[in-house]
């Protein structure tokens, strides 16, 4: 007897289990992480931050100023008027008058009230503002005036697309009427009297003439209602559809509409009537 052991079905789940455990473990320990490096940025930062009041009480407003800059996002809300103070004022002072600005529309965007005590920079502030506004107030104009020029082509592409469907409902039932007064005119000229109301339609592809017979069709023997509905078929088939005579369809029904004969499904030339 042999000693060797099939491995157990039942340990199978069991490593998927643990593999399972193990993915959602890594995912844990992966988002703790994550988490905890976030906070240690943000200490960092506010350690920065602090160290750049240290500076700018110092007067090393230079160095001060470019740590503010790369910590921003970590400027507590009360703080952050003070904070754009100092980079707006320094910068304009340095004659980085591009630098200030930028910061002046940081602060109005994330409407920061910034207050200065000297009157160039209130202007300055005053003009940017102002500036800022003029742009939002174009990049608004412009967003509409796109949207209303995709509506106006929207709304035309719409019209074209409805007249141009209007057209071909026209043209279509202008054919209808053609073929059906072809044809009756055919029948009438020979002389075919069983056939007293004509309908045709035009789905897709299909010419469906849907023919209403007298009583007098039901008195003809099997085969000659067989031979006339061919017939029938054949004078349609000529007028609607000659290059594809089997997309050309009849239908026979009696005076209450009851399916009398025809052509099959399959295609227009396979004609029956009912025995």
């Amino acid at each position: 007897m042999s000693d060797t052991h099939e491995p157990s079905q039942n340990n199978q789940p069991r490593r998927k289990r643990s593999g399972c455990l193990i993915f959602v473990g890594g995912f844990l320990v992966f988002t703790l992480i994550m988490a905890g490096l976030g906070g240690l940025l943000e200490y960092q930062g506010k350690g920065e931050l602090a160290r750049a009041d240290e500076l700018w009480l110092k007067g090393e407003k230079d160095e001060a100023t470019g740590i503010y800059i790369q910590e921003l996002e970590y400027v507590e809300e009360a703080d952050e008027p003070e904070v754009y103070k100092r980079i707006i004022t320094h910068r304009h002072d340095s004659g980085d008058v591009e630098s200030a600005t930028e910061h002046f529309i940081k602060a109005i965007e994330g409407n920061i009230n910034v207050r200065f005590a000297r009157n160039d920079l209130r202007r300055m502030l005053a003009d940017t503002r102002r500036a800022f506004e003029d742009h939002k107030a174009r990049e608004l104009a412009e967003k509409q005036a796109e949207e209303r020029r995709q509506a106006e082509m929207l709304a035309m592409q719409e019209q074209l697309q409805a007249e141009e469907k209007s057209r071909q409902k026209e043209e279509s039932q202008a054919l209808v009427q053609a073929n059906l007064d072809a044809y009756l005119a055919v029948l009438k000229a020979a002389d075919v009297s069983v056939v007293r109301q004509v309908e045709v339609k035009l789905s897709g592809d299909i010419w469906m003439a849907t023919l209403t017979v007298d009583n007098l069709w039901h008195m003809k023997l099997y085969q000659v209602r067989l031979q006339d509905a061919q017939s029938l078929w054949e004078t349609w088939a000529r007028i609607a559809s000659p290059d594809n005579p089997d997309s050309a369809h009849i239908v026979i029904v009696d005076l209450r509409g009851n399916k009398v004969g025809g052509s099959r499904v399959l295609a227009g030339s396979l004609i029956w009537v009912q025995e």
